[in-house]
């Protein structure tokens, strides 16, 4: 079965939405990434992606 490792780059630190500013995935991301499908996870790193991208543009 194919699988997809966490994007976790071990600088964890939430904002006040719960997302975090390491790898931009949610808080119920984190939680339920062991549990999620190919699929699932392929969607929560499209949306963490696009979190990044809107950070990024805000911030630097």
């Amino acid at each position: 079965m194919p699988s997809i490792e966490k994007p976790c780059i071990r600088k964890c630190c939430l904002n006040k939405e719960d997302i975090c500013m390491g790898c931009f995935r949610s808080l119920n991301d984190m939680k339920i990434w062991h549990k999620a499908s190919v699929e699932e996870k392929r969607h929560m790193l499209q949306l963490a992606s696009k979190r990044k991208e809107v950070h990024r543009s805000k911030f630097c």
